[in-house]
């Protein structure tokens, strides 16, 4: 998708607001009569018809509720538009309102290419806030399948009480493992490397019972995925050698060895490093960064609208059907 098309998706919830309000303010000049309803919202003394709400929310498939926060938020907006001498861009009611609303966005929220002093400021915001994306050691998450013979690591502390297996076991693990990594080199997902769980534990279960063990005391075997980690992750050092030594995404390791059993890795995927500086992350951050801009600079002017305008919504003349003698409301220009 162009720059110009994402940034267009990215307003879509106000521009589609405003252009459902342009073609319910047409229909109201059409008919004729124009229905007598009170308006459902007053905003800076100019009324937001009902017939306008429900209109866009059959349109557009909202709750009458929302459809009314959007038509006051849209009201509000042209009318700031209008305070800010955009008023020149459109004649009728409807249309004018949703072209206003399009012109103070374009000129008041979207991002430039390349961007002005402005949108520097708040990309180097987004950088710092996400810093840790654009500068970054290498990254990567592993599927991992083992049979864990010593809960604790090595340290003092057992996993419900367990001892760690006996020596004899470490060896027979190793040899069940090593002849379990042909199968799981066959593996061409992830998903389909975990699935192969229970081949390993029914191998390491047969061998455990050949060797005349308990089976209560069984050690278990684990499935998991570890990550996103870095060399420097807190993981057992065989553990990090074996990930990182791995070649590409899809590569399954030998036996690992580490201090709570036998393992094999999976590289699940791989993040390379990065170390680029703002200004190398400017494209970047324009295309990945300038929604949640737009939309914090967007809710911005809704929000000074509001305060600046008299706002008064009436939520609960929505369902009302009755028309209301008097004179018709008059559609904000």
């Amino acid at each position: 998708m162009s720059g110009t098309a994402a940034r267009g998706a990215r307003m879509a919830t106000w521009l589609i607001a405003a252009m459902l309000l342009a073609a319910c303010g047409a229909a109201e000049e059409r008919r004729a009569p124009a229905p007598v309803n009170r308006p459902v919202a007053i905003v800076a003394g100019e009324a937001v018809p009902r017939e306008w709400v429900t209109a866009a929310a059959a349109t557009e498939g909202l709750g009458l509720e929302e459809a009314l926060a959007r038509a006051v938020e849209v009201a509000a907006m042209g009318r700031l538009a209008r305070d800010r001498g955009l008023d020149r861009l459109a004649s009728m009611a409807g249309e004018r309102r949703s072209v206003l609303v399009r012109a103070l966005l374009a000129r008041e929220v979207e991002l430039r290419e390349p961007p002005g002093e402005r949108d520097r400021a708040d990309l180097l915001r987004a950088y710092r806030e996400h810093e840790t994306w654009f500068v970054r050691p290498e990254i990567r998450t592993v599927e991992h399948l083992a049979i864990i013979l010593d809960e604790s690591g090595g340290g003092v502390g057992r996993r419900g009480g367990a001892a760690a297996a006996p020596m004899s076991a470490w060896h027979e693990a190793r040899e069940v493992v090593a002849g379990f990594v042909p199968l799981a080199r066959g593996a061409e997902t992830a998903e389909a490397f975990a699935a192969l769980r229970p081949v390993l534990e029914r191998r390491w279960r047969e061998r455990w019972r050949a060797a005349g063990r308990d089976e209560a005391a069984l050690p278990r075997v684990a499935e998991e995925r570890i990550g996103p980690f870095d060399r420097e992750g807190g993981y057992d050092p065989a553990f990090l050698e074996a990930a990182f030594v791995l070649a590409e995404a899809g590569a399954t390791s030998e036996p690992v060895r580490t201090a709570y059993g036998w393992h094999v890795l999976y590289l699940r995927e791989v993040a390379p490093a990065r170390n680029l500086s703002f200004e190398a992350a400017i494209p970047e951050l324009l295309e990945k960064g300038e929604m949640g801009i737009e939309v914090q600079r967007a809710m911005g002017l809704v929000r000074e609208a509001s305060a600046r305008l008299g706002v008064r919504a009436h939520p609960e003349l929505l369902g009302l059907t009755q028309e209301e003698p008097g004179g018709a409301e008059a559609a904000p220009q």
